[in-house]
């Protein structure tokens, strides 16, 4: 009997040291509970506070050119044939250019572009540019009968290219042949 004895008596100081821990372990987590507690209410506020994800641009297709329908096909071989060639086809509003069957023949294999094209062209990297300022750079684009009006200056003429530039609302910064 004393053997049962001093096994209990080992097991309840057993009992009681286990029990005299877990009681000093109590208010630690007490405390981690209430910080935990302390966190979770500061990370839903901090979510709340984060501001909405912004919705995402449009999606542009991988192919630079999306293939045209069987009535614009027919429509482009309409404009490249020889009953089309005095017919405007269209009018860039614009810059009031013209685009007649004539025109477009310089966009045939092995054929020199002309102004007009060009001149469209041009106007439409304008015209996209305005449209879509954060996406492209800020440019200047000179009508293609520029470069014919400062080459073919009588000698001792002197043009002023901050007059031009004055024209076309450009800064008159002069750094050689381009405008800064």
């Amino acid at each position: 009997m004393s053997l049962v004895r001093q096994e209990a008596a080992s097991s309840l100081e057993a009992y009681k040291k286990l029990l005299q821990s877990a009681e000093r372990r109590n208010s630690k987590l007490e405390a981690l509970g209430f910080e935990i507690l302390f966190n979770e209410k500061r990370l839903s506020q901090l979510r709340q506070s984060r501001p909405k994800p912004v919705d995402k641009p449009l999606k542009v297709p991988d192919e630079p050119f999306i293939p045209l329908t069987e009535e614009e096909e027919a429509e482009v071989y309409n404009a490249f044939t020889g009953k089309n060639r005095r017919k405007v086809l269209v009018t860039h509003a614009n810059s009031n250019i013209d685009i007649t069957g004539q025109v477009l023949q310089c966009l045939t294999p092995s054929a020199w572009l002309n102004d007009e094209v060009i001149n469209v062209y041009l106007e439409l990297l304008k015209e996209r540019e305005i449209r879509e300022p954060k996406k492209y750079l800020k440019c200047h684009f000179f009508n293609t009968f520029f470069y014919k009006k400062v080459c073919f200056l009588p000698c001792g003429t002197h043009l002023s290219l901050a007059s031009v530039s004055h024209e076309h609302e450009l800064p008159t910064q002069n750094c050689g042949p381009f405008m800064c």
